[in-house]
């Protein structure tokens, strides 16, 4: 028994849990006001794995119990022993299905279940149907312990593998925190209907407290599952998790009729509430869509998709441009897109922060135009985008013309070729009884810019983006420091600076500060910051 014993120290460590927020608020406004602090709580001690790699086929109790029936049967009487369960469903899994029934009534459950089988490019029936009966078998064993679990995580090869996440929102889970359903093989039929949850052979409706819950990840068909089994459109809205919980989305063909469309997802997703973050990720549609602003029969109120952080990673165009047309999108704190191509975007983002990563572009930047059109933040980050380039920066630096958009307002697609003749019609402006037109500068908000790797972009261009801002800003009776672009980052491969633009940006020092990290096309670094002088 000793030995197990050890084997369980040398894989736990432990913490006392932090004090109530609240408590400590109390603490602090004692001290400030001289009074004796309040008496502090009792803290929980909580005890957590060591080992990282839950995949690991030496990892404690597992490697001990699939020696023996006697073993296992031995570990089988300490509670302690299964605060982790792992499954590897390349495996039987029927030894240790009762293992959560091991665990008697401790709170704080792990349960990792992953293959270690590689997934083929071909469906293989087999091994389908195996991983199919294995998974739905685990599923079946841990569902009325969910409750007491603080993490739930599926890793396997097929998606129809997945058990509905429905059965996870059937009875509260107080200490729940991260529920993920991933895959590698996305073969579900979405012709077929989904099926709602059951208890005891009859239909159950879904709870919204999961208050700790502060990690989703799941497939596109499971999500939509999910919202589709709640029986009404407000369950996912009425939920209730962690400020800032983080919904992770990934992979589905949306339909252009039936249940499985874009506006049904929307209209079970769509909050005012700023409390959650989304990232959507390979999400397209089955269905063309044009790219195009909103008709004059689509004018009047739209639901409003209100999230803490909102990024679009892989999604198609198509997907992009029904999504703005369907619902207003109000990130408050970042918007981010990576590894896609942008539409037109119909409306005002007032995100403070914008990344755009590897934005898939053509000669004439229409897709960092697009966004860059209509966005109000301060925050710019910009990576690896070939696109910004000198002639971005020289629309950005220059004043466009801005028109209230009306349902006859006609579309035209604008780009620096053509930044004379460009027309936006989405500014924070309107919003407050401005009329129009008037001239500003895409991105007038813009405080900071931040880009790597973006080897088009020339010192000699920045330089007259800041000349051409800073004169405007200055000349406003209005102005205050804080209008100015005030800090500028370039990393990565491209042009170095010359003594000329070296001894500029330290002249500026006082109002924007410049630090440009380059490596040249003779692979010599330079680093200048303009904080930092000889």
């Amino acid at each position: 028994m000793s030995i197990f014993y050890y084997l369980l120290a040398y894989s736990r460590n432990s913490y006392l849990e932090r004090y109530p927020v609240k408590y400590e608020l109390e603490e602090v406004f004692a001290r400030m006001g001289g009074r004796a602090p309040p008496t502090p709580p009792p803290r929980k001690l909580v005890w957590y794995w060591t080992d990282s790699d839950s995949h690991s086929p030496s990892l404690f109790p597992f490697n001990i119990a699939r020696v023996c029936t006697k073993w296992r049967d031995i570990l089988a009487q300490f509670p302690e022993y299964w605060t982790r369960i792992v499954f590897d469903v390349a495996a039987d899994p029927a030894p240790l299905l009762e293992a959560f029934s091991w665990s008697k009534n401790l709170e704080g459950i792990d349960v990792v279940v992953f293959t270690s089988e590689k997934p083929s490019r071909d469906i293989e029936e087999e091994i389908k149907a195996r991983e199919n009966h294995r998974v739905a078998a685990i599923a079946q064993a841990f569902q009325p312990h969910t409750y007491r679990c603080k993490s739930i995580s599926f890793d396997v090869i097929y998606e129809s593998s997945l058990p509905p996440p429905g059965i996870f929102f059937l009875r509260e889970a107080p200490v729940l925190e991260e529920l993920t359903l991933k895959c590698a093989v996305y073969d579900i039929d979405t012709t077929n209907s989904t099926s709602r949850p059951t208890m005891g052979g009859e239909k159950a409706p879904l709870v919204t407290s999961f208050g700790r819950l502060r990690k989703i990840f799941m497939t596109g068909f499971w999500i939509m599952d999910l919202l589709l089994s709640a029986g009404t459109p407000k369950w996912f809205q009425d939920l209730k998790l962690e400020s800032r919980a983080k919904v992770s989305i990934s992979h589905f063909r949306f339909h252009d009729e039936g249940q499985y469309t874009l506006a049904n997802f929307l209209l079970r997703l769509s909050s005012s509430k700023v409390e959650r973050s989304f990232h959507f990720r390979d999400l397209s549609l089955a269905y063309p869509v044009e790219d195009r602003p909103i008709r004059s029969d689509e004018f009047g109120s739209k639901k409003v998709f209100s999230a803490y952080k909102i990024s679009f990673k892989s999604v198609s165009k198509e997907f992009l441009a029904h999504f703005y047309a369907l619902v207003q999108v109000e990130p408050e704190d970042s918007l981010t897109f990576k590894d896609c191509e942008i539409p037109h975007i119909p409306q005002l983002q007032d995100g403070y922060q914008l990344t755009l990563e590897n934005i898939i572009d053509d000669d004439n930047s229409q897709s960092l135009c697009n966004i860059l059109g209509s966005w109000a933040g301060a925050e710019l980050i910009v990576r690896s985008c070939p696109s910004f380039n000198d002639a971005i920066l020289k629309w950005l630096g220059s004043e466009v013309l801005y028109i209230p958009l009306t349902p006859d307002s006609r579309h035209r697609p604008f780009s620096p070729s053509t930044s004379r003749l460009c027309v936006l019609h989405y500014h924070a402006h309107f919003g407050f009884g401005a009329t129009g037109p008037f001239l500003m500068f895409p991105a007038d908000q813009l405080r900071s810019l931040d880009i790597s790797n973006c080897e088009n972009v020339t010192p000699r261009r920045m330089r007259k983006l800041l000349i051409a801002r800073h004169t405007v800003a200055m000349a406003s009776p209005d102005y205050v420091p804080a209008d100015l672009i005030c800090e500028v980052s370039v990393k990565g491969r491209g042009s170095g600076l010359s003594q000329v633009d070296r001894d500029w940006f330290l002249g500026i020092a006082d109002l924007t500060t410049v630090h440009w990290m380059m490596t040249n096309a003779e692979g010599v670094k330079e680093d200048h910051d303009s904080l930092m002088t000889d």
